[in-house]
């Protein structure tokens, strides 16, 4: 329901010939973008120094981010459940 009429978002969409998604968006404050991505327990910058650490220490000349993520989980370092990318 809109919140000044009391009538249903979906009406005053079709009426305006608006999507839903652009009535959303115009109702949230925009000054200051949200950081993309899954949320960590740590700082970008001290995840991405364990990530070269991992790197660092293969034997490999690259390493995928299944055996990089692996690698950080056997480490004990703790990341976001929604940080894995199985």
């Amino acid at each position: 329901m809109s919140g000044e009429t009391g009538v249903p978002l979906a009406t005053v969409c079709r009426i305006l010939s608006a999507p839903r998604s652009t009535i959303y968006a115009r109702g949230t404050d925009r000054s200051t973008p949200a950081k993309r991505g899954p949320r960590t327990d740590m700082a970008d910058e001290e995840l991405l120094e364990l990530i070269r650490q991992v790197i660092a220490g293969s034997p490999f000349a690259g390493e995928g981010h299944r055996k990089v993520t692996a690698r950080l989980g056997s480490t004990g370092s703790v990341l976001a459940a929604s940080a894995y990318f199985d």
